[in-house]
């Protein structure tokens, strides 16, 4: 933000400070003072605003990439496009292909939450169209 000239107010004080001393531990004494709560609280809502405005200038991946490289935690929220076109879940083949031959053709599921090298995770089929097994399970139910 500093960098392209849109950080505002936040290179000043009381901003500067505050903003270098946000980290995990600030967060988790940030109501051990009652009489500083409200302080603390409109200077991140500010904060958050000044935030939100610099991130809507900016395209979901390139700001993703950017923080990334910077070591940030930060995240985007993704569509099924987003996730489809993942250049980590594309490498890592985790689009998974599923055969249904009553459509004539195949659809991509989502892959393994995990890989596990003597037990791999696999889908073996595709999932049951509604009431394809109801009967079986009627007359399991049945007995």
């Amino acid at each position: 933000m500093i960098e392209e000239g849109k950080a505002e107010d936040l290179t000043e004080e009381p901003y500067k400070s505050f903003c270098e001393g946000l980290n995990l531990r600030f967060l988790s004494t940030l109501t051990q003072d009652p009489a500083t709560i409200a302080e603390k609280f409109q200077r991140m809502a500010h904060i958050n605003e000044v935030l939100r405005r610099f991130v809507k200038t900016k395209a979901k991946w390139g700001m993703y990439e950017q923080a990334q490289r910077r070591r940030l935690l930060f995240g985007i929220v993704s569509t099924p496009e987003d996730i489809a076109k993942n250049p980590q879940l594309q490498h890592r083949r985790w689009l998974t292909r599923v055969e249904h031959p009553e459509l004539g053709g195949a659809l991509e599921y989502p892959g393994p939450p995990y890989r596990l090298s003597e037990t791999p995770w696999a889908i073996r089929r595709r999932p049951p169209a509604v009431g394809e097994h109801q009967e079986e399970v009627l007359k399991e139910a049945a007995n």
